[in-house]
């Protein structure tokens, strides 16, 4: 038989009204209670009536995440279903269920979902990739007062709120690492202009390099798409240009697999001959031989960082969020390191 409220009540010592407004966030209680009851739930398998909860918030209970969903896309965006899970898991604790909203890979009709989608008022607030994030929509979601967090930082100023990565620091990791190796000749391969990471993560190698006294080279610059034989394709051609590069810097681990493939045709020797390091260190990276120098995010908890920012929002729509987490890292393994220093 299903465990009812009326049983949670009990097993945490508490009033059966503490128990709903609890589980339906409208009451403060000490943290103390506040795990007797979520503990109690978790024992139980406690779930609340999603129905009879909205009645008391006045709300849906739910929330919208907003991105492109299709065939392929985990290949293109490895990130999104940490990003989604962290994002969950945060509102799941709160009563929160997170509902995806598939966008047309058209901006424009993507624009109309999300603008449809908050003026129906069916969620009580909306996660969005920030790539996907317009003037219009900025316009709609100001004039509302529409609790929402952009995924990403918006591509063009704005007063919204957003939580992103510093994939421009990133860049700046992986190149310093490959300067002081003695790398001089650093090729950046992967990821397209219409894309915010890559603008940022591009502009973090050409001012790394800078500051590194290099000269950027656009022949050394390759974007491309995930299709694996289009990055081996354009990893041949930079290979054999009149002076090769000595390092290459992959927009991420798939990326890796194709430039790593492409070299071995040359019969180079990574890292004797030529090093790489790459973005990510999931999903690929660890199944990559020789073992990938990766800069590594904590997508998952960006994630949790973004629910949980939603969260005030939808307790305060006018608070105002905009800032950098989940700090990246690099983790040196054996395609940036010569055998002999091992």
């Amino acid at each position: 038989m299903a465990a009812t409220i009326k049983d949670v009540a009990k097993k945490a010592n508490v009033s059966i009204s503490t128990v709903s407004r609890v589980l339906s966030n409208q009451m403060h209680v000490s943290s103390s209670t506040y795990k007797r009851i979520q503990d109690a739930v978790a024992e139980l398998n406690y779930i609340p009536n999603s129905s009879a909860v909205s009645l008391v918030k006045k709300s849906s209970t739910t929330v919208l995440y907003a991105d492109s969903f299709y065939k392929g896309r985990p290949y293109e965006n490895p990130h999104m279903f940490d990003i989604i899970s962290g994002s969950s898991h945060e509102l799941r604790k709160k009563g929160y269920f997170l509902g995806l909203l598939d966008l047309d890979c058209s901006k424009e009709k993507a624009e109309e979902q999300i603008i449809n989608a908050i003026q129906s008022k069916k969620a009580d607030g909306i996660l969005i990739n920030g790539y996907y994030v317009t003037p219009a929509i900025e316009k709609i979601l100001l004039a509302t007062d529409f609790p929402h967090i952009c995924i990403g930082k918006p591509s063009f100023d704005s007063m919204l709120s957003w939580i992103d990565t510093n994939h421009s620091l990133s860049s700046n990791l992986a190149i310093t690492h490959l300067v002081s190796l003695g790398h001089k000749k650093i090729a950046f391969v992967g990821g397209s202009d219409k894309d915010n990471i890559y603008r940022d993560r591009f502009l973090g190698y050409r001012l790394s390099l800078e500051r590194n006294n290099l000269s950027p080279r656009d022949a050394y610059v390759i974007p491309t798409s995930c299709n694996l034989e289009e990055i081996i394709q354009h990893t041949t051609e930079l290979l054999r240009l009149p002076e090769p590069p000595d390092s290459i810097l992959c927009f991420n681990s798939l990326i890796a697999v194709g430039v790593i493939q492409a070299i071995r045709q040359f019969h180079l020797r990574i890292p004797e001959d030529i090093s790489i390091v790459s973005f990510d260190n999931y999903p690929y990276a660890p199944l990559i031989t020789p073992s990938l120098t990766v800069v590594d995010i904590d997508m998952y908890s960006l994630g949790t960082r973004a629910g949980a920012s939603l969260l005030k929002k939808i307790q305060n729509p006018e608070m105002l969020i905009q800032t950098y987490t989940a700090l990246p890292h690099l983790i040196q393994r054996d395609s940036t390191v010569l055998h002999s220093e091992t």
